[in-house]
């Protein structure tokens, strides 16, 4: 079976943030981001505080219904998307404008891609509300 050859064993990874990494490379321009961590979603975004503010990239995410696994909610995703101005959009090209269209409209169940655009980019971009 898939996986038979990793038996879930501990092992030590060494993690960094993505504010890190950008400081050391001396990258001075972020413009995207694809985020696929299977439910360390905010700790990423968390990570990545000043390249939000700096340079404001969309950003391609697949929340997964596995967030609990790193003590977050759904309602803390959303809380940390409005309070950096972004907004979550679907695949159609809709954007969410309160929490209950994203708890909703989100398969906790299983796990779906979504782009977090900067609020002033919407209307650029060809988003609306849903």
């Amino acid at each position: 079976p898939a996986g038979a050859d990793f038996p879930n064993l501990p092992f030590d990874v060494e993690v960094t943030t993505v504010d890190d990494i950008m400081k050391e490379e001396r990258v001075d321009d972020l413009t995207f981001m694809k985020i696929d961590t299977d439910g360390a979603d905010l700790l990423v975004l968390r990570g990545a505080e000043a390249a939000f503010r700096r340079f404001r990239p969309l950003v391609m995410i697949e929340l997964s219904w596995l967030l609990e696994e790193f003590s977050t909610t759904p309602q803390q995703m959303f809380e940390w998307v409005l309070a950096h101005d972004y907004r979550i959009v679907r695949m159609d090209g809709k954007f969410c404008t309160s929490r209950g269209q994203f708890l909703a409209g989100f398969p906790w169940e299983s796990s779906c891609d979504v782009v977090l655009c900067p609020a002033e980019r919407t209307s650029e971009l060809g988003f609306v509300p849903i």
